[in-house]
């Protein structure tokens, strides 16, 4: 209860809504993943189909081309990929541990709004594509969005218990 004094602006993660996170974050690597493998499926049918139909171009400018989509794909998708799965993973290890260990404040809540809407909504802004990775990310968007908004119900719980025991705990003297 002290902490609840101390900390009124602040509140744990309850459990259920704590595993919903994580199911979420399962959820996105799942689908990351796959999108990967199908990516990665997709420029190796390219390469066979560039393989197959030049036969005017000499051995080392197509080993130049092949070299030149695998390293774009290295470069753009695995990047990607490792870049979404660390900040995935470094959220899902927050949301674990504030369950019992730490406090989650408006702050945490709006950092992670904006990473999840960034991650949901990245491709729509830069590429103006509309891919199904990317509808799976805004489904799981929304529900952060819902997830986040009992996170705020319960500081905002602790913020008005703690006017209630400060209005309490005064003593008027005459």
């Amino acid at each position: 209860m002290e902490t609840k004094l101390l900390f009124g602006h602040k509140t744990h993660i309850k459990k259920p809504n704590a595993y919903f996170l994580l199911g979420i974050c399962i959820v996105f690597i799942i689908a990351i993943s796959a999108s990967l493998l199908v990516s990665y499926s997709y420029l190796v049918r390219e390469i066979k189909i560039l393989v197959d139909s030049n036969t005017s171009l000499n051995q080392t400018e197509l080993d130049k081309m092949i070299s030149t989509k695998r390293s774009n794909f290295f470069k753009y998708y695995l990047f990607r990929y490792i870049l979404n799965a660390i900040t995935v993973i470094i959220f899902a290890l927050y949301c674990v541990f504030a369950i019992n260990r730490i406090t989650v404040g408006y702050v945490f809540v709006g950092l992670w709004l904006i990473v999840w809407f960034g991650s949901a909504f990245g491709e729509l802004i830069l590429y103006k594509t509309l891919s199904t990775i990317s509808i799976i990310n805004i489904v799981l968007f929304s529900l952060v969005l819902i997830s986040f908004y009992f996170i705020v119900k319960d500081i905002s719980e602790n913020k008005r218990q703690l006017r209630y025991q400060k209005t309490k705990k005064r003593q008027y003297s005459f």
